[in-house]
């Protein structure tokens, strides 16, 4: 089996729930399948001390591409259009054409039985591997509660205020 996980940051080192999450799951499927990563990194990280820090805690661990996050009015731009569509403008902080591009490229090119989108910020980029069989990792369990309380609420201020949180 071939998996590719995409990541909204490194995970190194597991100081969070969610980091915590991703690197167990990794050390456990990199036993099992050969497992490719694809991480957004800050722009002012070093790329190629975070790629020695995974190949490190996973020697298993197939090809690692880190794509930078946007900023400046890039990161603005992208948060005004995920809004403008009735997105969460955080996703914005986390598009990156030049990954977008590179996955409707490089996907189709490779075998992947299937791409682990890790957390709510990378669901974005589904909709450029949509043929291979995809999981979400939504653990963000505050969003999760978020949801719930717009559920369960009839006025639409709250919910629009819930649906913001969320």
């Amino acid at each position: 089996m071939k998996i590719l996980f995409l990541l909204p940051f490194s995970f190194l080192p597991p100081n969070s729930g969610n980091k915590n999450l991703t690197c167990n799951l990794l050390k456990y499927i990199t036993k099992n399948a050969l497992c490719d990563l694809i991480l957004l990194g800050e722009n002012d990280h070093n790329d190629a001390e975070t790629k020695k820090a995974l190949i490190s805690e996973f020697p298993e661990i197939g090809k690692i591409w880190i794509f930078k996050k946007p900023k400046n009015t890039e990161k603005i731009s992208s948060k005004i259009k995920f809004a403008s569509q009735g997105y969460h403008p955080a996703l914005g902080s986390y598009y990156s054409q030049q990954l977008a591009n590179w996955l409707k490229f490089f996907v189709p090119k490779n075998s992947y039985d299937l791409i682990h989108f890790d957390m709510f910020y990378m669901a974005i980029y589904q909709q450029y591997c949509a043929s291979i069989p995809s999981v979400l990792v939504a653990s963000d369990a505050y969003s999760m509660s978020m949801h719930r309380a717009k559920l369960g609420t009839n006025s639409t201020i709250h919910k629009f205020f819930w649906l913001i949180q969320e």
